[in-house]
């Protein structure tokens, strides 16, 4: 039995998954290093793939908040690791939609947090990409 063959963008489109995924995984590092000046080489790349117009849903009210820019969204990061400095992100899964066409995507980051006064937490992030003049930018995470 033949299987149909992939077309031609699935290669584009596997690739486009993969780096924005590995992109999406960074905050997780930035988070748990407590590398909220973006000083290592993965949150340096991970910033410069933010939009200057970046904006978030602050993640522990998103339902129930106004987006913030991305220093609202560190400033937050700061106080909850001052607040619980055992807090740490453990990944669990991604999964991505990607829209070659439009230059849309969405990675969602399902993770696990610890280190919460002896609670576990399951969290989902969805980041939402967007191609800007050929390039990848980070539009708004929710």
């Amino acid at each position: 039995m033949a299987y149909p063959t992939p077309p031609d963008d699935y290669t584009e489109d596997k690739s486009t998954v993969s780096e924005l995924e590995r992109l999406s995984s960074a905050f997780l590092h930035v988070l748990n290093e407590r590398d909220f000046d973006f000083q290592s080489p993965t949150s340096q790349e991970l910033k410069s793939h933010l939009s200057t117009n970046f904006r978030a849903h602050l993640d522990t009210f998103a339902q129930n908040s106004e987006p913030v820019t991305l220093e609202a969204q560190v400033a937050k990061w700061r106080q909850r690791a001052q607040e619980q400095p055992n807090v740490h992100f453990h990944l669990l899964s991604l999964m991505s939609t990607v829209d070659e066409s439009t230059g849309r995507a969405s990675v969602y980051v399902d993770m696990e947090v610890s280190g919460l006064s002896g609670v576990k937490l399951q969290a989902m992030n969805e980041l939402n990409w967007e191609r800007v003049d050929g390039a990848k930018a980070h539009s708004r995470i929710l």
